[in-house]
């Protein structure tokens, strides 16, 4: 960890630079999120998450948070993929597997100590379940790519958020669409159904249904579709 020079009589302690450039990077957080607005915490290291930020909007607070792992560097490498570069840095394979599990977005932040600019990622959206599946046997490691399109910035720090709603947004349409299913199958055919996804039970009565014989179906719309049609539909008076 920290090593000891000799100076005649005395001893000095150095830090070891990796330490100081972790620090430089997580002070870069904490001020960039608490100029947006959010609260930062700090969180021990054993578990992979160094930070976690409450996202806030104009001073009140949402629902969303997101935790970080921040690394740094002062020997930046990038590589080219798809015509854009991506700054490469390697995870655990065990910590993204946990991280698979999360709720939160958690977010890889790469200080680069040269330029010192903060390049970012959502781990949970950056890695598929196929490089998952094919790293798992084979390495303990595996090389996550940050845009360097992604900085710490104004912009950056926006386009985030909206990916951190996206993410506890995720599962919304899918409530919408077991909700219309049993409202209409109860006013249609009478088919009461009970649906608790969180306890883990779907009950269904006893019989069978008979489809029309002329082969037509009712279609209903919800979410994004039927807000869609509506404007249409308001637009052009069909």
């Amino acid at each position: 960890m920290y090593r000891f020079v000799e100076y005649r009589n005395y001893s000095v302690i150095q830090r070891p630079r990796q330490h100081l450039l972790e620090d430089l990077a997580r002070a870069d957080l904490h001020r960039a999120f608490t100029e947006c607005g959010w609260a930062v915490e700090d969180l021990s290291k054993d578990y992979g998450e160094g930070l976690l930020v409450r996202i806030f909007s104009a001073g009140r607070a949402t629902q969303m948070s997101i935790f970080v792992q921040s690394k740094a560097t002062d020997n930046l490498r990038t590589v080219i993929r798809d015509k854009q570069n991506f700054v490469s840095m390697k995870l655990s394979i065990k910590h993204i597997f946990h991280w698979e599990e999360f709720w939160q977005p958690v977010v890889l932040t790469v200080f680069d100590s040269m330029s010192r600019n903060t390049y970012w990622e959502v781990i949970q959206d950056a890695v598929s379940d196929s490089i998952l599946n094919q790293s798992m046997a084979k390495k303990k490691t595996i090389a996550l790519h940050t845009p360097i399109a992604n900085k710490r910035d104004i912009e950056g720090l926006n386009r985030l958020r909206y990916r951190t709603r996206l993410r506890f947004e995720r599962f919304q349409p899918h409530k919408e669409g077991a909700e219309v299913i049993m409202k209409y199958l109860k006013e249609s055919i009478g088919l009461e159904v009970n649906y608790e996804p969180d306890g883990g039970l779907l009950m269904i009565p006893k019989g069978q249904f008979i489809p029309d014989a002329s082969g037509d179906m009712h279609v209903v719309t919800f979410g994004r579709l039927a807000s869609r049609l509506q404007s249409l539909c308001e637009r052009t008076g069909l």
